[in-house]
């Protein structure tokens, strides 16, 4: 190694970093690589505590003690408690059915026609009779049309993005989209067509533990893993915190993550990647992406900054949302160039 430093003739790199430590070490003492391994040889037959604090230092990254082993047949019970415990697993087939990921088995949503009005009686006041009589306004009752005739047809790993301005009715036609949702008293829902799916929305952590700890004792370590790995939140530091210690976007992908692990049929995102770089959205986005497809999932996607992830999320249709307007449904590539041209 002393007469090829580089390793060109094979070893390993490993060996290199130690040969590389060895040799500043025989630098500083002003002596040849040769008299600097007779020195740690003897250092080592000696003990460990031969070694001062500098050298310590300097050639921990070298020294490997011997690892001790112990060796022994098992005896009688050992033996039987395996046995037994092998004859309790289950087969390989069952090992897989149990290992495999959550995936819908078929779901559809058909629903017709759906319209949003909301209303609001205007109380009788000394304020609001002055802003009718000045604008001659009449009746006590304001109604605002939310969303109109939208008709809806979904299946297993659609991806339905839905765009629209600030209160052109996202958020609204999201709950409307959940069969276990109470709608707001001054909203009037009608539609044709049933809802019988599982919702799931993104929702706060437990604030008292790390999220590790949340995920791992609702799922198992590994899934909590590979989760928060696919939604960029793989810091070691930002395991062992709790939710609210965590900035606004790693709390954003905290719940991501726990999304991904449950098993709702149709997801409900709004304001999707509002709180991330442009960055991060694009391999979030990628990634729910993936997930949605191989677990055959239906997922509706409301935002309104979106150009810098689309490409990422590549949605299989978009529901353009326009106040006051019928709403128009585009493919992807549509809405792109649509976009692109108005951009142009």
């Amino acid at each position: 190694m002393s007469r090829a430093p580089g390793g060109e003739f094979g070893m390993m790199s490993l060996q290199r970093k130690y040969f590389r430590a060895l040799e500043d070490y025989c630098k500083t003492l002003q002596i040849t690589f040769e008299e600097g391994l007779e020195v740690l040889r003897r250092k080592i037959e000696q003990n460990q505590d031969a070694l001062t604090t500098g050298e310590w230092a300097v050639l921990r990254s070298v020294i490997r003690n011997p690892i001790p082993y112990y060796l022994c047949p098992l005896d009688d019970y050992s033996e039987k408690y395996l046995c037994a415990a092998l004859k309790a697993l289950p087969s390989a087939e069952e090992a897989k059915t149990t290992r495999s990921e959550f995936s819908v088995k078929n779901t559809q949503i058909s629903i017709e026609n759906l319209s949003i009005r909301a209303s609001y009686r205007v109380p009788e006041t000394r304020s609001t009779k002055i802003i009718m009589d000045a604008f001659g306004l009449k009746g006590d009752t304001v109604y605002a049309d939310i969303v109109q005739n939208v008709s809806v047809k979904a299946s297993n790993g659609n991806i339905i993005f839905v765009v629209g301005t600030s209160g052109s009715g996202k958020s609204v036609f999201l709950n409307a989209l959940d069969p276990d949702k109470t709608i707001d008293g001054n909203l009037m829902v009608k539609r044709t067509g049933g809802l019988k799916h599982s919702a799931g929305w993104l929702r706060p952590l437990r604030n008292d533990v790390p999220i590790f700890e949340v995920l791992a004792e609702k799922f198992t370590p590994e899934k909590a893993f590979v989760s928060l790995s696919r939604v960029g939140l793989s810091e070691a530091l930002a395991f062992i915190k709790p939710f609210w210690m965590l900035s606004r976007g790693q709390q954003y992908r905290a719940m991501i993550a726990d999304l991904l692990l449950r098993d709702e049929e149709v997801w409900l995102l709004d304001e999707f990647c509002s709180d991330l770089d442009p960055i991060t959205a694009k391999i979030v986005a990628h990634n729910l992406r993936k997930q949605i497809i191989a677990t055959g999932r239906i997922a509706f996607i409301a935002a309104a900054n979106h150009t810098h992830y689309l490409d990422a999320l590549r949605p299989t249709k978009v529901l353009m949302l326009r106040s006051g307007d019928e709403p128009a449904w585009l493919s992807y590539k549509e809405y792109q160039n649509d976009f692109l041209d108005q951009v142009g």
